[in-house]
């Protein structure tokens, strides 16, 4: 009866939603909130109690499997949508009925229905999952890139039409959308509609649902790989504390939010989605009830085909995923009746793939073409590629522009984690799924450092699945980073008689795996020879222990030999093979006076000590790394004639900015690589050995903490994880310290704040796409201000334009009108990215921009150089229905169109924004 309730009181908070305003952060939260958790979970939920698996769920298991459901079956909606060409709107109403018709349903079913039990593992998992949801609520997810305005311009679109077709929902007209059903993106939209809240503030706020949602994932999976609450719980503990303490946040360098998810689509796919269909495979393979196994199939097959249509990278993993086992599987005879399972979800996961994928090339021509022509770049590199390199050499080096961001393990605990997951494959390699993982890991680490097995898997797929290749790794290693620290507390814990001294050894070891996780981004090997080989060479010493006739008990003489090499040869190759720096970087900016030339740039660059690190808009400014930071030389550089100006140095004192500031764990000595080469190696090699040896007491040790309280059987793990916790914080990442994310100043409470809280940028001396065009020099934009519309304009342009009108707008502007404002717009803006096939996707825009550039240095239709004729053209061709005019151009373009009163006419001005009707 309470799932009853809490069904019913959700659902009837979701429909009366429209009467709630979002004027105060309560209301607009409040908003957000109930229509995300109505959209997100009502629908599995309510198919999971129809259905009735189980007899009974745990309420953890009930939520994860709820919300991969629902987002199967949204998925499938979307697809219908699209097709039938209905819209949002209609669907939401459609979506709310019948959820109320299942709720009654429901009620005259309620004396069969299924058991959804509480316990205290589900409300110490809700606490966390709670701390997490407010924490990314708070910061928001940010929308400045470009993509995330492009993903926002198609939530606001899909939340604004009434009718959807393939080509019409994109932010520039008659273009299929490459991904022509984007159910991530109807998500959104669906609570946008639901909630009767501003699609990018939902964009914006609905991160609160994403990293709470992947780690329930993390929980199911972890449930059904090694068969425990207790290990289940300490994954998601662990994988939500180390999210909260930063660790399993946000990647600097990279766009991954890791569990603290971002809302652009390729996040969600991979953070969420994918762990989602991962945990419902999981389910299914160990299920041993015929109605469990059925709707855990289907659950996965939906996940599967809603995968391969959102984002195609993650259905490859899955694909990856489940061929490694089934050949394990093969091999080991145990298996193979959860390998055929596995190859059931294989073959049919691989059919579909192969209808959409074939579909999808006929139908969106553009993304064809690009993949083709990186086919052939890699057919070049790979023919230019001596064979010895194509075996030895990085894949990194071999494909730089296919292989990208390779340095991502070295961040937070993925060094330890990359080296610890051996732990928990030998200690449960009694449970098949743990092998799922090892074989997976072992092809994936080979796949990212071999070019000769790199090449065939991007030729066979597309050219960025290998980028940030670690990715391929993390839903595993976030699942496991709680098992490898409860197993190594439990050993221990059980090894040791004395309860005191059990005790100081779990605080003591944690404390030691701490530093090591905490020193290991620095201070580990980061080539491939010194950190990837053994990392290799440690996942596939876990196959020592698989035998056709099942796992090994204890590893035969022979193996051990084996191991024992392989150990050997891991030590060697993990040994500092570099040279550790004692001295920080003193970075300085420095102006140099105009007229400056390079000769003499260098020069002064060689007699100050300044090693140029980056560029700034200014070309007379750059950032340095001053390698002597003595007052004489401070002073003298302060003083020169050549120097315009400085910054991060007190010019009264002449010092330069934390020169000073020598931190350890920031510049580690030799002693401290050291230290962490020798804790990975015991994590790879030493630890999965001894735990190995006792692998039989400690899965016995654990079985037995699940079967009493809580309470007791978190002791050890609690010991042995706080140290782990409180030494690898880190509080720039953490979004438990909140802080405004791009492009807003503030933290957002309200959708009214969201264009008050954005500023508009400028940019000195730009070069703009296709500059180079322009006969006789290359051009440059002096000043360019880039500005996101008033409020004012959004509500006019709202209330008083249809949804299919389409702005001619300033190609320039880094803010796209489309993430405010749901009509169409001619061309893709902003300065600093151009689409690689704009040819294709507006090919009218493309002609006339790159004439304009070509003929007078400047973008087309905004500029004051056009004849009316040719103005004319341009809004004929383009099919223009209205021109935004932005603080850019403002001053230049209203004279010329309010002087031409046959052709456009002032519909809005407020001083600053213009909209003109065109005729």
């Amino acid at each position: 009866m309470i799932i009853l309730a809490f069904f019913f009181a959700l659902l009837a908070l979701a429909a009366s939603l429209t009467f709630v305003s979002d004027a105060t952060a309560t209301g607009a939260a409040v908003k957000v909130v109930a229509a995300t958790m109505a959209v997100a979970i009502l629908p599995g939920a309510l198919l999971s109690l129809l259905w009735r698996p189980k007899a009974a769920l745990g309420l953890l298991e009930w939520l994860a499997i709820s919300i991969a459901l629902s987002f199967g079956l949204l998925h499938l909606m979307t697809t219908g949508i699209i097709v039938l060409h209905g819209g949002i709107p209609t669907a939401s109403i459609l979506l709310l009925v019948a959820l109320a018709m299942g709720f009654v349903v429901l009620l005259f079913r309620r004396h069969d229905s299924m058991r959804v039990s509480v316990g205290l593992d589900d409300v110490l998992g809700l606490i966390v999952l709670v701390v997490l949801a407010v924490s990314l609520y708070s910061q928001g997810s940010p929308v400045f890139d470009w993509e995330d305005q492009v993903h926002v311009s198609v939530v606001r679109r899909l939340a604004a039409l009434d009718r959807l077709t393939l080509d019409n929902f994109y932010l520039t007209p008659h273009v299929v959308y490459t991904y022509p059903f984007p159910s991530t993106h109807a998500f959104m939209a669906l609570v946008t509609d639901v909630g009767k809240v501003d699609a990018l503030f939902v964009y914006h706020k609905i991160r609160f649902f994403w990293g709470p949602a992947a780690l329930l994932m993390i929980y199911v999976g972890a449930l059904a790989v090694f068969g425990t609450r207790t290990l289940a719980l300490t994954s998601l503990l662990t994988a939500a504390v180390l999210t909260i303490t930063g660790v399993f946040a946000v990647v600097e360098g990279s766009y991954w939010g890791q569990l603290a998810t971002f809302s652009h689509a390729s996040d969600v796919a991979m953070a969420l989605l994918l762990p989602a269909l991962l945990a419902l495979s999981y389910a299914f393979m160990v299920s041993e009830e015929r109605r469990e196994r059925t709707l855990l199939c289907a659950g996965s097959l939906m996940l599967a085909f809603t995968l391969t249509v959102v984002h195609v990278r993650e259905v490859v993993q899955y694909l990856a995923y489940l061929g490694c086992f089934a050949v394990v599987a093969l091999f080991c005879a145990p298996f193979r009746s959860m390998g055929r399972r596995a190859f059931v979800l294989l073959a049919t996961t691989l059919v579909v793939a192969v209808v959409f994928v074939s579909w999808h090339e006929r139908v969106v021509h553009h993304v064809a073409d690009l993949v083709d022509a990186q086919r052939d770049k890699l057919i070049a590199i790979a023919r230019a590629t001596s064979g010895r390199n194509l075996v030895f050499s990085p894949a990194a080096r071999v494909l730089p522009s296919f292989v990208l961001w390779f340095d991502a393990p070295f961040h937070g605990v993925m060094p330890l984690l990359l080296f610890g997951g051996p732990i928990a494959v030998v200690a449960f390699r009694q449970r098949p799924l743990v092998w799922l993982i090892a074989a997976s890991s072992v092809a994936y680490l080979l796949v990212m450092n071999v070019p000769a097995l790199a090449i065939p898997y991007v030729y066979l797929t597309y050219s960025e699945i290998l980028i940030t290749p670690i990715r391929n790794l993390t839903p595993f290693l976030h699942m496991l980073a709680g098992p490898i620290l409860c197993i190594v507390a439990v050993w221990i814990w059980t090894t040791i008689r004395s309860r005191i001294a059990a005790v100081m050894a779990v605080i003591t070891c944690g404390a030691v795996i701490g530093v090591v996780a905490s020193l290991a981004p620095i201070a580990a090997n980061q080539s491939e020879l010194g950190f990837f080989v053994p990392a290799i060479l440690a996942w596939t010493a876990t196959l020592l222990y698989l035998a056709r006739p099942g796992p090994l008990a204890t590893l035969t003489r022979a193996r051990v030999a084996t191991f024992v090499v392989i150990a050997g040869l891991s030590a060697v190759a993990l040994w500092p093979d570099g040279t550790p720096r004692h001295v920080p970087p003193v970075i300085v900016n420095v102006r140099w006076v105009e007229g400056i030339s390079d000769i003499e740039r260098v020069a002064l660059e060689r007699r100050f000590s300044l090693v140029e690190l980056q560029r700034t808009d200014d070309p007379e400014t750059r950032v340095y790394d001053m390698t002597d930071a003595s007052r004489d030389n401070v002073k003298a550089l302060v003083t020169s004639a050549a120097v315009r100006d400085t910054f991060h140095i007190n010019r009264t004192t002449f010092e330069a900015d934390n020169a000073a500031v020598r931190p350890w764990y920031g510049y580690p000595n030799q002693l401290l690589l050291i230290v962490a080469a020798a804790g990975l190696w015991m994590c790879g090699f030493v630890l999965p050995g001894a735990v190995g040896s006792r692998s039989v007491t400690a899965a016995r040790a654990l079985e037995q903490l699940s079967a009493v309280p809580v309470f007791r059987s978190m002791v050890p793990f609690a010991l042995f994880a706080v140290p782990v916790f409180v030494l690898t914080f880190s509080p720039t990442s953490s979004p438990a310290i909140p802080a405004p994310v791009k492009p807003f100043n503030e933290i957002i409470t309200t959708p009214a704040a969201l264009l008050r809280q954005i500023d508009c940028v400028e940019r000195y001396n730009v070069t703009p796409p296709l500059a180079e065009l322009h006969p006789g020099r290359t051009v440059t934009l002096a000043d360019v201000v880039s500005c996101p519309p008033d409020p004012d304009v959004v509500d006019w342009v709202r209330t008083h334009l249809p949804v299919d009108a389409v702005f001619a707008i300033d190609r320039w502007n880094v803010f796209m009108p489309t993430v405010f404002l749901p009509q169409q717009v001619v061309t893709f803006s902003g300065f600093e990215y151009s689409l690689p096939n704009e040819n294709e996707i507006y090919p009218a825009y493309v002609g006339r921009y790159r004439d304009a550039m070509q003929r007078d240095g400047v973008q087309p239709f905004f500029n004051d150089h056009e004849t009316p004729e040719q103005r004319q053209a341009f809004v004929r061709d383009l099919a223009v229905t209205h021109v935004l005019v932005d603080p850019q151009y403002y001053r230049i373009l209203r004279p010329v169109l309010d002087g031409l009163p046959q052709m456009f006419t002032r519909r809005y001005d407020s001083g600053r924004w213009a909209v003109y009707e065109a005729h």
